[in-house]
């Protein structure tokens, strides 16, 4: 590693309180291979020097203000949300927002920064500075701004003129901004821009552009810069300093000793910062109402239209579960939310796209009724409760796949219908795991690719932090003779530090955000590699935000079920309604208990023939208890492996209290689905199905072991009070505690049962046809098209070569029996 500026120890200034400094200028992770430390360990530093407040200014991005926002608030320390935006002529300036308005006008500037160009990287330029100054203060920035470049350089009329320009536009809210890093030029540069502040009556305050915690992570931040300029770390261009750390209030006044009002300025600006995010509070778009209705009546009007057209008349109990929903839902205010989806819905069933809603959203018979799903949660006897409840406050999450080929048009409508500026994709933030941290960290040090081989031997999905804890536990590690070397602790002692760390921003796979007027007023939208136009915020702080997001995902199955439905109307003249057909065929389940479900949606895994064959579905409550089994979670458990002894006579169906019986009786006593956990707390403890999911929700999540504890005597308790024998109650904790963080939704799982019958049912029928359209569809499902074709040779089913007369750029069935290949 290079030389860097030497360390000059300064005493400390007697004198000085801990409160009298603010850090304004610190680069987290979010600036991407330009923070060493992670938000929380900044935090945590700030909050040990006594620090009241302190700032986040990362570059060109805000990526990690709302995590910053809420763990600052939780840690007592006011948080002050800016950023370090590139300006023209390569220069830096710091900008900090005083409220929600000057947020708005942070977001608004990098947001066309960000967009003004697809190629290179972003600028603001003055006039955009101009536009978006309102609610902002500005700082000069460190060496790299235009006025300290500028000064250093001689050039003092075109500083002053910077000076004024900022001054304009920044009425008495622009700083000289004052860094300094003891060499032997350093001191001399920081008075003369002190001298050309006082010159123009312009405040100071010192900062110390901050990119990690502990000067130790220096060598983090080092390797971070080779990662990001793709260059051995030894190449990196000098002179470097070891003085970018969060600094003690005492060693920033000793370093601006002779400067005390740069010192007690941060003070000054940190009191004027004072934004206060509304977080959770939905923020729903402008969705035109028919003349005379509110988003209440008007989804009320819509239920009940739908509620007649599924049901045909209303029976007692049907209006009572929809008045009991519509209720819920009015007293969150989601009325906007369910007919912004039902939209959407309505869009793509207009247009003959295929669709089909997913997760929890199925356990809503408001949602049945609007076709936003297919699955009558009454007749599967669905937990609305699963899905919200009045204590449940956050954004409900009604997610829909869509087929693949006509995403698009999915996503243009509701561009088109909100605004192309009040819509955008998701993003997801990409860090180093697994293996990307070893390879990348062995790289910038030079190593041979032979160690990186060896060094990756066995490592899949472990964090490098946890490979050695690991490493005699695994089988994959344990021949893993690198990780145990002496040599390259050093190296995984670096994988370490940068593991986890935010590498760059994606795409995410379906998720789109629906903004409330002009969404850069809440998010900044940048470009993905790919020239999607992307928030910089993941779905987590979009949701934490309060804006709408949609997960309308792209699912090549719903694309092969209208093909194969097309071709069989081409080939054989038959029209068929795929949603009608009867869900109890015998023929479709022999051949589903046979295991020949190549091809087919969700069922054709090896374990998930495997299970058919054991299990012997007989009908379609099988099939979505076989989609919640054949997971990894219940997997792990054997919980299939209990159901099954039940099922096959090997064991006796028992019922822990026979009040569990109706909860547990589809699953012979097992616990399968996630619904049954509320059904149990229900039961047995005396809980309203609201409090059951809280219960649940409260046990997925990491709990100390004295929360749990509390949790469990809660449990017990409550269960004693109702009649239940102690034993009991304990042993009905375990289960549900140990069950809770990995079982399956049943609505989930019925939802996934239609397009997997509905295949199974093509393939028993229609077998060519289905084939070709898995084969126009790829990349898709378990099976390569070398062994989809080696398939159907097997089933009798010729493999044509090219025609160039007939064949086109699809799979053609011919003559019932043939297929034409690409």
């Amino acid at each position: 590693m290079r030389p860097v500026q030497g360390r000059t120890r300064l005493a400390a200034v007697p004198n000085a309180r801990l409160k009298d400094f603010v850090h304004l200028h610190v680069h987290s992770p979010y600036s991407f291979l330009d923070g060493a430390s992670s938000i929380e360990r900044l935090l945590q530093k700030a909050k040990h020097l006594g620090m009241p407040a302190m700032a986040i200014t990362d570059h060109n991005s805000l990526s990690g203000v709302i995590r910053f926002y809420d763990k600052a608030r939780e840690m007592g320390i006011k948080p002050i949300i800016g950023a370090e935006v590139d300006v023209e002529d390569g220069y830096h300036l710091t900008l900090l927002a005083q409220d929600l308005k000057g947020y708005a006008s942070l977001c608004r500037i990098i947001s066309e920064a960000q967009l003004a160009k697809d190629d290179s990287r972003p600028v603001a330029t003055k006039e955009m500075l101009a536009k978006h100054s309102r609610g902002l203060i500005a700082l000069s920035d460190c060496s790299k701004g235009e006025i300290s470049k500028l000064v250093a350089r001689g050039l003092l009329e075109e500083a002053k003129e910077a000076a004024r320009f900022y001054r304009s536009i920044y009425p008495n809210r622009f700083y000289i901004e004052l860094v300094y890093h003891p060499n032997s030029s350093g001191r001399h540069s920081v008075y003369r821009l002190a001298e050309f502040a006082k010159e123009l009556c312009l405040p100071i305050v010192a900062t110390n552009d901050v990119h990690y915690a502990e000067m130790e992570e220096y060598t983090v931040h080092e390797l971070l810069e080779a990662i990001r300029q793709i260059i051995p770390l030894e190449q990196l261009p000098g002179p470097r300093t070891v003085e970018q750390y969060l600094k003690s209030p005492a060693e920033m006044a000793a370093l601006f000793r002779d400067i005390p009002e740069a010192i007690s300025n941060t003070v000054a600006v940190a009191d004027q910062c004072n934004l206060d995010f509304p977080l959770g509070k939905p923020k729903f778009p402008n969705s035109p109402l028919p003349s005379g209705y509110s988003a209440k009546s008007y989804l009320r009007k819509m239920t009940l239209n739908g509620a007649l057209r599924r049901y045909g008349s209303l029976s007692a109990a049907i209006l009572e579960r929809l008045e009991h929903e519509l209720e819920v839902i009015g007293f969150l205010g989601f009325e906007t939310y369910f007919l912004v989806v039902w939209d959407i819905a309505l869009f793509a069933k207009e247009r003959g796209i295929r669709y089909q809603c997913r997760g929890s959203a199925v356990n809503s018979l408001v949602v049945y009724c609007l076709y936003i799903s297919n699955v009558d949660p009454v007749e599967y006897d669905l937990l609305f409760e699963r899905f919200m409840h009045e204590d449940r406050h956050e954004m409900p999450d009604i997610d829909i796949d869509f087929q693949r080929t006509r995403r698009d048009e999915v996503k243009n409508y509701i561009t088109s219908k909100y605004g192309k500026d009040n819509v955008a994709a998701v993003a997801t933030i990409n860090t180093f795991q697994a293996r990307s941290p070893i390879r990348e960290v062995a790289k910038a040090l030079q190593l041979p690719e032979s160690d990186v081989v060896e060094l990756q031997a066995g490592v899949r999905w472990h964090s490098v932090k946890g490979l050695l804890e690991h490493i005699d536990t695994l089988p994959e590690l344990k021949a893993n003779r690198a990780l145990r070397n002496p040599a390259f602790r050093d190296l995984l002692r670096l994988c370490s530090a940068v593991d986890g760390l935010p590498r760059h921003l994606s795409v995410h796979l379906g998720g789109l955000v629906i903004g409330s007027g002009n969404i850069t007023d809440w998010v900044p939208l940048q470009r993905s590699s790919g020239g999607d136009i992307i928030t910089q915020f993941d779905k987590d702080d979009i949701e934490r935000l309060g804006l709408i997001k949609m997960d309308i995902l792209p699912v090549p199955t719903l694309d092969v079920i209208e093909d194969t439905v097309a071709e069989i109307k081409r080939t054989r003249g038959i029209e068929i309604n795929i949603d009608s057909i009867p869900r109890d065929d015998p023929r479709v389940f022999a051949m589903h208990r046979a295991g020949d479900t190549i091809g087919c949606f969700q069922v054709e895994s090896p374990a998930q023939r495997e299970m058919a064959g054991r299990l012997l579905p007989e009908c379609f409550d099988d099939l979505i208890l076989l989609l919640a089994l054949i997971r990894p979670g219940p997997m792990k458990s054997r919980m299939h492996e209990k159901y099954l002894r039940v099922r096959q006579g090997q064991a006796p169906l028992t019922y822990l209290d026979k009040r569990l019986e109706p909860v547990l009786k589809e699953t012979l006593g097992q616990l399968v689905y996630q619904e049954q956990v509320l059904g149990i707390a229900h039961e047995l403890a005396g809980m309203s199905y609201a409090d059951a999911d809280g219960l649940r929700r409260a046990m997925t999540h990491d709990r100390s072991p004295e929360e749990m504890g509390k949790m469990r005597e809660a449990f017990i308790s409550s269960c004693l009070g109702n009649g239940v024998l102690k034993g009991n109650a304990e042993r009905a904790w375990e289960e549900v505690s140990a069950f809770a963080a990995y079982g399956f939704p049943k609505g989930h799982a019925a939802s996934y049962a239609i397009p997997a019958y509905q295949t199974l049912w093509l393939k028993c029928y229609y077998l060519p046809e289905l084939l070709a359209s898995v084969l126009n569809n790829q990349p898709m499902g378990y099976f390569s098209p070398r062994v989809l074709v080696q398939y159907a040779r097997w089933k009798g089913i010729r493999v044509l070569p090219p025609d160039i007369n007939r064949s086109t750029d699809r799979y053609l069935v011919e003559d019932g029996a043939s297929l034409y290949p690409e």
